[in-house]
């Protein structure tokens, strides 16, 4: 019911019509956001035994392993150092910040799953996984009129690791979420799939590694063929101006990680 309606479907012509919500943009999320949030995957938790899942795809880029997101890191960073030759400024942020923290986040989040006894290129199980929008924070989201959160934007929708759900929506840096409220969400997240006994300990080492993810995902600008999906929505903004915005976000972010990571190390 936190999502539009479906009013009609041909799926022979893979048309399909949705409800229209009328509401405005969540920039600043109060708490009551936070707990619809998470009543929101704890929907989706509990539809995961739904027979009907079962013709469900993964989600977009799922993370089934440790070994994928680390393959999906080290794809995206090959296309932007692809490119890093015509930018020093790019070329610097990659081999001079980022591809140090990546070697150093990959070697501790595979040195604890070594330690906790599981297989870094292995799947997580089918009773492990959740079904998730893939894209799932505030920026897909509106409030209707009666103040109701509706969740949009499910395109990229289907089966992947809870962790991804949870560090997607920290990280997201689409979304202003304060301290409290990312303790908050962490807090539930974690009640809501309890049921996996390597969930947390999964969060806690492969989030570097994420946020890492979100770094090379900021840096878009840089890869002509998202750029010119990226100028349709932000027209004012040339390829240069976006690129600066972007590289500081990406500075921001990765001095985060590096920041966790070494008080994770202590």
């Amino acid at each position: 019911t936190t999502v539009p309606a479906v009013l009609a479907v041909d799926a022979e012509k893979g048309f399909a019509l949705y409800q229209w919500i009328h509401g405005e943009a969540i920039s600043n999320p109060v708490d009551d956001d936070i707990e619809a949030a998470l009543d929101f995957i704890e929907s989706l938790k509990k539809l995961t035994g739904a027979a009907a899942g079962e013709n469900l795809p993964e989600a977009s880029e799922a993370c089934l392993s440790g070994a994928e997101l680390v393959r999906q890191l080290d794809a995206r960073f090959a296309a932007l150092q692809g490119v890093a030759s015509q930018d020093p400024q790019l070329s610097g942020f990659l081999g001079q910040a980022f591809a140090p923290t990546l070697i150093a986040a990959k070697a501790w989040a595979q040195d604890g799953y070594r330690r906790a006894g599981v297989d870094f290129a292995l799947d997580i199980s089918p009773d492990q996984r959740t079904l998730s929008p893939s894209d799932f924070g505030f920026h897909n989201a509106l409030r209707a009129a009666d103040g109701d959160i509706v969740f949009v934007d499910f395109e990229y929708f289907g089966w992947d690791d809870p962790v991804k759900i949870t560090a997607d929506f920290l990280l997201h840096p689409a979304m202003a979420l304060s301290s409290a409220h990312k303790s908050r969400f962490s807090e539930g997240a974690a009640i809501i799939f309890a049921d996996d006994i390597f969930y947390a300990e999964r969060l806690r080492l492969l989030f570097p590694l994420y946020g890492l993810r979100w770094c090379l995902i900021i840096l878009n600008e840089f890869l002509d063929e998202k750029w010119s999906r990226r100028r349709f929505a932000e027209s004012e903004l040339t390829q240069d101006q976006a690129k600066q915005r972007q590289l500081k976000k990406a500075y921001t972010m990765i001095n985060a990680v590096q920041t966790g990571l070494e008080r994770e190390k202590k």
